[in-house]
């Protein structure tokens, strides 16, 4: 591709109006031909790394780049999707990725031929642009091949009877400024119970084209784009069926660009993803990474692509430090990229040894750590590799790397490599069925004009459990109240559209489960920011959150939902990015209002926040000095003490090391920063570093075998309709105990009676199914523990709310809990299940959000009671 410069400092594509050539054609000619322009193809034959000299001529300006051709033989070819399912008259887009022999991969979808062995079932294109998309025509199975040279592979297609029912337009409802676009999707509903994208299938029409219009060109398809101010109805039509959404156009201006990550560090040669968000005039916030112009102000030290696809992505080219720049009309925004020179030491792949049941998939995230302690995620950048595609394949596509689909029991190595580095895991795949799904949030409230986030839980006939959320198919019973999304990244999430309740449905082959959404018609009162008040040294962050009052008395997280601001941008900074909404980042010593709006209410709340010049004295690594046995982990934590006497947990932000690897590994991946695991006997020095300081402690890993497994609490009885946790102890060979509620496998012998939970948090949570006993066994290795857990069907007799009588300041919150004593003289705690209500909103509001059940605040002076209800 070709960037060019302009005098004004702009940037566009001019791939197609330069003159191209090489200075070789020995070893590797460039295109000029039309719909060609740029295309590079390696001729030379038999040689090593011969490079040819790559120029992009327009005018008297040029720039170039090396292209180096390697002697690497084609290995293996990898097409992906693996296996699909098509409804008769679907679309189905197939990639080819080449393996080579120097461990590279390339895709290679228009040089393949690809074949259907079934033409009446499925036809495959070769022709350009069109190369290797498939038509369903027909019911039945076809294999899908590609063939380059003498390597072949394939996959099955199968097409099914299934109609299109429906057609699901999202988002729902946009709003965008005029002159910015919005990417609409269309997902496909078909008898089947089964949902697909058919986003490029589909006619896009836009009832004001005054107002918005939107795309059919390839590429483009579903992408709107803002005219005026106005309201235009969306339309998604594939033969008689189609689908609307509302697309509202504001004149509102663009006010300011805010970057992300800001200020980041990553070693030479790899690459960074940046961000760019719009804030606009009537206090909406867009995400315009792909309608900003990108610069890095030095191109020796790091370049930044416009190129579609990889607009915002950053590569280190060198050593030092370069400014990223977002430019759009007269507004602009910049942070600064740091290059290391360290080089790459090896690779993590996570999660570590995964089990999963066949049929299902799991992502792999492959974390580089480099000679200067830093960490970077590889992902997308790494060669994945499956040594049985049999039992397992992983893939390299694009916006698919390293997700791993599991083929049929057996056991496989992945592996990741970049350059010459690599990193692998085991994974367990067995033949496990599909038991149950379990749906969460269970049975949620929210107001109308809201999403919520749906879950849903497999669990399978070898008492393991995974997380299915992207592989089932989501519905609504009634798509008026509330729709559930099958697009993808947000596949499960549930707008509330209007007052009424609504069935929401996961699916997965035959097997299905559903919970009920209640939407209401509250409305936002107010907005609280907390913390209210609150100090950090400078170089360090915080977070806010914002909880919304309701109308109806109720309370929830809102932080997600509404768009962050900082009255003093050169105090602090605040985020809207993803992942990261209201993270602040301090840039210097001051004070700084943090507003938190939510733009279709138009109302706000206020917080306020001091950065003080403290300077970090020393890193605190806890716990001290250790002693673990070999194969069970460790969690540290890092604290940052700094001059003005104040102290801030950084371990999800300090680089972690260790001094033996072969003693301990200690992990830099996110939600698992800090966590050791002993792989060796010996002692291990665990690392922090963080503002220029180091601290440290000392591991000791021992021989210690696990001798008993001891499950809490002891024979246990619960009501129906209750559940039960229960931790799992270790007892080792050198007389130490471990908490390894964690690392064992969790089973139930009557699942009647009682399920037992291995998802991730929920990790030893037993539910009562009917009446019964059940033993309940942990596991590990080849030692056990069990204990009985008796299943009663006893009355609620009571239920105590405890504190009893509190007082408490208005605007400040209190935890309140409930407890059911029930009729065999047990009691448990039940504030999560329990419905909570508070007589007077005016006085006090109390929550029933998912995470927040029983937290009351206050809201003016007076006297609330609040209630429980189980």
């Amino acid at each position: 591709h070709a960037i060019g410069h302009f005098s004004d400092a702009t940037t566009r594509e001019i791939t197609g109006q330069v003159t191209w050539s090489s200075d070789d054609a020995t070893i590797a000619t460039v295109s000029n031909a039309d719909d060609e322009k740029g295309l590079a193809n390696a001729v030379g034959e038999n040689q090593s790394d011969d490079t040819a000299t790559i120029t992009a001529m327009f005018d008297t300006v040029s720039g170039t780049t090396e292209l180096t051709v390697t002697d690497a033989l084609l290995e293996a070819i990898e097409i992906a999707p693996y296996n699909p399912e098509i409804a008769k008259g679907q679309e189905q887009q197939f990639t080819a990725i080449g393996h080579y022999s120097d461990d590279s991969t390339q895709e290679i979808t228009e040089q393949v031929t690809w074949t259907s062995s079934n033409p009446s079932v499925a036809v495959i294109s070769n022709q350009d642009e069109l190369s290797g998309l498939a038509n369903g025509g027909a019911q039945g199975t076809s294999t899908i091949s590609a063939a380059l040279d003498e390597v072949t592979s394939s996959t099955i297609l199968t097409v099914t009877t299934a109609t299109l029912t429906s057609i699901e337009v999202l988002p729902p409802d946009a709003v965008v400024a005029a002159g910015t676009k919005v990417h609409f999707q269309a997902i496909g509903h078909f008898s089947d119970y089964t949902a697909h994208d058919i986003t490029g299938l589909v006619s896009w029409e836009s009832d004001d084209e005054t107002a918005a219009i939107i795309s059919n060109a390839d590429g483009e398809k579903g992408m709107a784009t803002g005219i005026a101010l106005g309201t235009a109805t969306i339309t998604a039509a594939f033969e008689e069926v189609s689908g609307t959404a509302d697309l509202e156009v504001t004149a509102a201006l663009l006010q300011h660009i805010e970057v992300t990550p800001y200020s980041p560090s990553i070693p030479d040669g790899t690459k960074i993803e940046f961000t760019a968000t719009g804030y606009y005039s009537d206090d909406t916030v867009q995400n315009i990474t792909d309608q900003v112009q990108w610069t890095s102000s030095d191109t020796d030290v790091a370049v930044i692509s416009n190129v579609d696809e990889e607009k915002g992505v950053a590569e280190g080219v060198d050593s030092g430090t370069t400014t990223i720049k977002a430019a759009l009309g007269d507004e602009e925004a910049t942070t600064v990229l740091t290059v290391t020179a360290a080089t790459l030491t090896s690779i993590e792949v996570l999660p570590p040894d995964p089990d999963i049941a066949a049929g299902t998939k799991i992502q792999l995230h492959a974390i580089g750590h480099f000679s200067n302690s830093t960490v970077a995620d590889l992902t997308p950048h790494v060669a994945w590799t499956s040594s049985d595609s049999a039992v397992a394949v992983i893939s390299n596509a694009a916006g698919e790397h390293g997700q791993a689909t599991a083929v049929a029991e057996g056991s496989a190595t992945i592996t990741a490599a970049f350059d010459e580095v690599s990193g692998t895991v085991s994974m367990t795949v067995s033949a496990a069925l599909l038991d149950f799904i379990e749906v969460h949030p269970v049975s949620p409230s929210i107001p109308a004009g809201y999403e919520i986030q749906m879950v849903a839980i497999g669990h399978y006939s070898d008492h393991s459990v995974q997380e299915i959320t992207d592989q089932v198919a989501w519905s609504s019973s009634d798509p008026t109240t509330a729709v559930a999304s099958n697009a993808d990244d947000a596949k499960g999430l549930t707008s509330a559209l209007s007052a009424g309740t609504a069935t929401i449905t996961a699916r997965f082959d035959s097997t299905t489960a559903s919970t009920t959404i209640t939407v209401t018609l509250a409305t936002l009162d107010s907005i609280e920011v907390l913390p209210a008040e609150t100090a950090i040294a400078n170089g360090t962050h915080a977070w806010f959150d914002a909880i919304g009052h309701y109308s109806d008395s109720t309370a929830r997280q809102i932080t997600s939902e509404v768009s962050w601001s900082t009255s003093d941008e050169t105090v602090a900074l605040i985020s809207n990015a993803d992942g990261e909404k209201g993270f602040a980042s301090s840039v210097a010593a001051g004070t700084t209002t943090i507003t938190a709006t939510h733009a279709a209410s138009e109302v706000s709340g206020d917080a306020t926040l001091v950065v003080t010049a403290a300077t970090v004295t020393n890193i605190e690594v806890t716990p001290h000095h250790p002693s673990i046995a070999n194969g069970t982990p460790a969690q540290f934590r890092a604290y940052a003490h700094f001059t003005d006497d104040t102290h801030q947990e950084v371990t999800g932000r300090a680089v972690w090391n260790t001094s033996n690897s072969a003693v301990a590994v200690v992990s830099n991946a996110d939600d698992d920063r800090g966590l050791a695991r002993a792989v060796g006997t010996g002692s291990a020095t665990i690392s922090a570093s963080f503002g220029g300081q180091t601290g440290d402690t000392v591991l000791t890993v021992t021989a210690a075998l696990l001798t008993r497994i001891e499950v809490t609490p002891f024979t246990p009885s619960i009501a129906l309709g209750t559940h039960a946790w229960f931790n799992a102890i270790g007892h080792y060979s050198d007389n130490t105990v471990h908490d390894i509620t964690h690392m064992v496998t969790w089973t139930s012998s009557s699942t009647s009676v009682a399920v037992i939970s291995n998802a991730e948090e929920e990790k030893g949570l037993a539910s009562s199914v009917a009446l019964g006993t059940t033993t309940i066994t942990a596991s590990l290795d080849e030692d056990s523990g069990s204990t009985t857990l008796t299943v009663t069907n006893p009355t609620v007799t009571a239920l105590e709310v405890t504190p009893h009588y509190p007082s408490i300041a208005d605007g400040t919150s209190i935890q309140f809990n409930a407890y059911a004593h029930f009729s065999n003289g047990t009691h448990q705690d039940v504030t999560t299940r329990a419905a909570w209500s508070s007589d007077d909103g005016t006085v006090a509001v109390v929550s029933n959000v998912s995470g927040d059940e029983g937290v009351a605040t206050g809201v003016a002076a007076g006297d609330a009671t609040i209630s429980a209800a189980f």
